[in-house]
C-alpha cells in the first residue's frame, strides 16, 4: 500500500528465522530475501527453509555483507527486522545498520521491532535493552530519518507486542516494553545542495 505505483518490491528480512517472511513476501509476488545468522534452520531444513532455497541465506549481518545482483550491489524497497536487533551487542550495531543503508534503496524503508525485556531462559540474549529515544538516536545517526506515523502498530508482523501469544490481544499496549522504528534511508544531499 506505501508503494503504490511499484507492483514488484525487493523486501530483505534481517534475522529472519524460519523464513515466514519471506514466503509471505514471496507468495505476494515479490523479490524476498532472507538472512539469518543461526544455521540450524538450514541444517534441519526446518520452516520454510526447504521451499525457499533461492531466497534464505546464513550470514552474519554484524559483519560487512554484500548481496549482489550481476556483480552489483542488490538494493531492496523494504529492509525489516523483527525481535532481533536486542540481539545485537551494542559496539556491532554501526556495521549492522550500515549494512542495511548499503542494500536500502534512496527513500527505501526499514521497519524493526525492539524489546527491552529480558530473554526468558537461562542465558538473556538480548543484550542491548535502551527505551525508544536511546534508539531513535542510534538510528537517525547512522543515516536514517523517523516516521512514526507511516505505519500503524496492527500493521505490524506481530502485531504491536513481542509475545506471538499475545496476537489475540492488540488492544494492550506495551510501548515501554516492545516498540517499533519505522524509518527511511536518509538521502544524502550532493555536496552545496539543500536539502
Amino acid at each position: 500500500m506505501l508503494y503504490p505505483q511499484k507492483e514488484v518490491l525487493a523486501f530483505l528480512d534481517l534475522g529472519c528465522a524460519g523464513g515466514g517472511m519471506v514466503l509471505d513476501a514471496a507468495l505476494r509476488g515479490h523479490i524476498a530475501t532472507g538472512l539469518e545468522g543461526s544455521d540450524l534452520s538450514l541444517q534441519h531444513q526446518r520452516a520454510e527453509w526447504r521451499l525457499l532455497r533461492n531466497n534464505l541465506f546464513t550470514c552474519d549481518i554484524t559483519k560487512p555483507f554484500r548481496i549482489e545482483n550481476n556483480g552489483a550491489t542488490f538494493q531492496y524497497d523494504v529492509v525489516t527486522m523483527w525481535d532481533v536487533l536486542e540481539h545485537i551487542p551494542e559496539d556491532s550495531l554501526p556495521t549492522l545498520l550500515e549494512n542495511i543503508r548499503t542494500h536500502l534503496l534512496d527513500g527505501g524503508l526499514f521497519v524493526a521491532s525492539i524489546s527491552t525485556l529480558g530473554y526468558s531462559g537461562d542465558v538473556d540474549w538480548h543484550v542491548t535493552k535502551y527505551p525508544r529515544a536511546w534508539w531513535a538516536e542510534k538510528i537517525t545517526d547512522a543515516g536514517f530519518d523517523l516516521y512514526d506515523d507511516l505505519l500503524d502498530n496492527h500493521d505490524m508482523a506481530r502485531g504491536f507486542i513481542n509475545p506471538s501469544y499475545i496476537y489475540a490481544r492488540l488492544t494492550i499496549t506495551h510501548k515501554e516494553t516492545c516498540f517499533f522504528i519505522v524509518c527511511k534511508k536518509r538521502i544524502t544531499p550532493i555536496s552545496g545542495e539543500s536539502v
